[in-house]
């Protein structure tokens, strides 16, 4: 869901309580409604106990360079390789499952990270920092809205607000997301893709919309409504 950056904290008790906060188990919408999404940059292994429990599907996906040699692929993987005459001793990189991070910092979002912690026994060993955001979810009434009008345009055999409702549905999933006049890449792996609207790029997080906007007192003045329920301030 579209969001806005809140905070990056490096406080390890709050971000501790923001990764361990046990209303995540709560079944009461208005609770869960009010936590904030976080992703949380984290060093981490997991618990020896339970390594048979999750050795068969490694619950970290990750793009990581791994070297080919004897050392690193085992014995094994190496000579079939050279018997092979497949390359080797160099350096690729590779998608691969993961049952750690690999000693290095990972990023990871809340809906993931709680999975790991909850269900695959994952040990934080080390907080980085933990970024927060705000939660819009009015985009998913607005997708139910449409998607339904859709369904009734074709039950109703009315093509012309069918394909308009498509139109609106494909814009609004991906037509902004790719236009690389308004995003620009920022991170990217086999889980998760991060852009950014196109700013000053020797700016961080904090510039917000300050390097995009040209009337700077229009935006201030109509920002809080932009999002609201009847489009006013």
């Amino acid at each position: 869901m579209p969001a806005q950056l809140i905070e990056r904290i490096t406080d390890q008790d709050r971000c501790k309580a923001l990764i361990y906060d046990t209303n995540r188990f709560s079944e009461d919408p208005l609770v869960v409604d009010k936590m904030l999404l976080f992703v949380a940059e984290i060093k981490g292994h997991t618990d020896e106990k339970y390594i048979n429990e999750v050795i068969n599907w490694a619950p970290i996906l990750r793009n990581i360079d791994i070297t080919t040699n004897r050392q690193t692929i085992g014995e094994f993987m190496y000579n079939h390789l050279v018997d092979h005459q497949l390359l080797h001793d160099k350096t690729e990189r590779k998608l691969t499952n993961l049952i750690d991070t690999n000693n290095e910092i990972m990023l990871f979002n809340n809906y993931y990270l709680w999975p790991l912690i909850y269900t695959c026994h994952l040990i934080i060993g080390e907080i980085v920092i933990v970024t927060t955001f705000t939660k819009h979810t009015n985009f998913n009434s607005f997708l139910k809205e449409f998607i339904n009008l859709r369904q009734q345009a074709k039950d109703a055999k009315n093509e012309g607000l069918g394909q308009f409702c498509k139109l609106i549905l494909n814009q609004a999933f991906g037509g902004d997301a790719l236009n690389s006049e308004k995003m620009h890449f920022v991170h990217g792996d086999t889980d998760s893709l991060t852009q950014a609207i196109s700013g000053n790029p020797n700016r961080g997080p904090e510039q917000l919309f300050e390097e995009i906007f040209k009337d700077k007192g229009f935006f201030d003045r109509y920002k809080d409504g932009v999002f609201s329920e009847n489009g006013k301030k």
